[in-house]
């Protein structure tokens, strides 16, 4: 208890159990000031750097990489290995219903593993990247009362830039600007919205899902009504001072092996059902919902609206996700701090996560 271990707070103890819990002791080579009553090590001493204050090391460890890339795969094998749970970094995932064609993890898949931040909102709901970092950063508060180490995975680097770095306050928009980029964008299309956009924003030009209006529309909201682009209210100042260390393992795939990797998912999905499900949604949400604006959603829509054939929807979305693909690893690429592997190479990653996990500092 906390009396054998003077210098731990209870926190630290609570960190200690769940580390046993895991199976970490059986990694550890402690010196013999290490051991204590009944052989067992403080994790603090057992890892050679004398802190007294296990609570400092809580950790958050990102897996990071474009759709298709097997994401889930490694999260899963490396949340078993440390007993951690994870939260969904995923913008479409958290929609209730969205599952197949979001590529949301099974139950059957999960391997144990508690995951979070799945089916959080219904599609009809606004939930921001602001709203995401808001609900995860307590999320991981409590989460981190009995797991030293809480995993995030997902490919959307806007909702996850949110969580790690922060986001400094958005202004208030005036409805009359909001009614006015509506009705642009009704009158003459996304294209010209575009065109825009890429003048007077080329950074978030450069990294936005081109096809999905609302993200389009909300930021040249914000330049239309202070003259400022969004771009440069994602600084993340606002997120300085995490109570948690954190790194970043990220995978790279050759980008002809994704795209027909991105192919085959798509196929598979459309054999599972994705259209019904599309079509079941719709029943019950209307079709510019948020949640029916999602990539790979939307096309299935403008299929069941009569707007395009299933084959054109099929190869809308495996064009658009190709593209998606793309930015995503320009927003990635753009944080250094990311270990980057290779597809297939999970053996190392693991290996890499056990490496980060025994060096507290």
């Amino acid at each position: 208890d906390q009396r054998s271990w003077p210098g731990l707070c209870w926190a630290c103890v609570k960190g200690r159990r769940a580390w046993y819990a895991a199976g970490v002791r059986r990694r550890w080579t402690p010196t013999p000031q290490a051991l204590g009553p009944a052989g067992d090590t403080p994790m603090s001493l057992a890892f050679g750097r004398g802190c007294q204050h296990l609570c400092r090391m809580n950790s958050v460890l990102s897996i990071v990489g474009p759709t298709a890339s097997g994401k889930t795969e490694v999260s899963i094998a490396i949340a078993q290995r440390f007993a951690a749970p994870v939260i969904s970094a995923d913008s479409v995932q958290m929609f209730r219903g969205l599952d197949i064609g979001s590529g949301k993890v099974r139950p059957d898949e999960m391997g144990g593993v508690p995951h979070y931040m799945l089916d959080a909102v219904d599609p009809d709901t606004v939930f921001s990247a602001a709203d995401f970092a808001s609900e995860a950063d307590a999320l991981i508060g409590k989460l981190h009362e009995t797991h030293p180490l809480v995993l995030t995975v997902g490919g959307s680097g806007f909702y996850l830039q949110a969580l790690l770095e922060g986001l400094d306050a958005m202004p208030e928009i005036p409805e009359s600007v909001r009614i006015a980029v509506r009705a642009d964008f009704e009158r003459q299309g996304l294209a010209p919205l575009l065109t825009e956009l890429e003048a007077v924003d080329a950074a978030t030009f450069a990294t936005i899902d081109r096809q999905n209006p609302v993200r389009v529309c909300r930021a040249l909201e914000v330049y239309r009504a202070c003259g400022k682009p969004i771009s440069e209210f994602r600084k993340g100042s606002a997120g300085e001072g995490k109570p948690w260390r954190q790194a970043m393992i990220g995978i790279q795939v050759d980008r002809a092996v994704l795209n027909a990797r991105i192919d085959a998912r798509v196929d598979d999905m459309m054999k599972r059902g994705w259209l019904d499900e599309v079509a079941g949604l719709m029943a019950r949400y209307p079709a510019d919902c948020p949640g029916l604006g999602a990539l790979g959603y939307r096309e299935l829509v403008g299929h069941v609206q009569g707007k395009t054939t299933l084959a054109e929807a099929v190869a809308l979305i495996k064009l658009h996700t190709h593209q998606f693909a793309k930015r995503q690893m320009t927003w990635f690429k753009r944080y250094p701090e990311i270990k980057w592997f290779g597809l297939g190479e999970k053996e190392r990653m693991l290996a890499f996560a056990e490496e980060w996990m025994r060096d507290p500092i």
